[in-house]
């Protein structure tokens, strides 16, 4: 390169564009890569699914059996109450009984 000269710049030069019979091989390859990626994760999330119902119905078999005992049986002790408790303390009686100096 002489002195005088300019430096060529990415879009300066000799740089061809691509042909349209590249440009339509490449929006192919890229079409057939999108659909096999869709084909890919929709079997990758079938076996998921597969997987996660086969160790459901697995759990769900292997304590059918406790499932029917606790139908059966009162629970040890007599009744089973359900409920909530709401209760709170005095602040100030609770601080006296932790601080021994008053």
């Amino acid at each position: 390169m002489q002195p005088d000269q300019e430096p060529l710049r990415p879009g300066d030069g000799e740089h061809q564009s691509p042909s349209l019979l590249a440009r339509i091989l490449a929006i192919a390859a890229s079409v057939v890569v999108l659909i096999g990626a869709v084909a890919v994760s929709f079997v990758l999330f079938a076996i998921a699914l597969t997987v996660i119902v086969a160790f459901g119905i697995y759990v769900w078999w292997k304590t059918r059996h406790l499932r029917r005992q606790l139908r059966a049986e009162p629970p040890p002790g007599g009744n089973v109450i359900e409920g909530q408790v709401n209760w709170s303390k005095d602040v100030a009686d609770t601080e006296s009984k932790k601080d021994p100096r008053a």
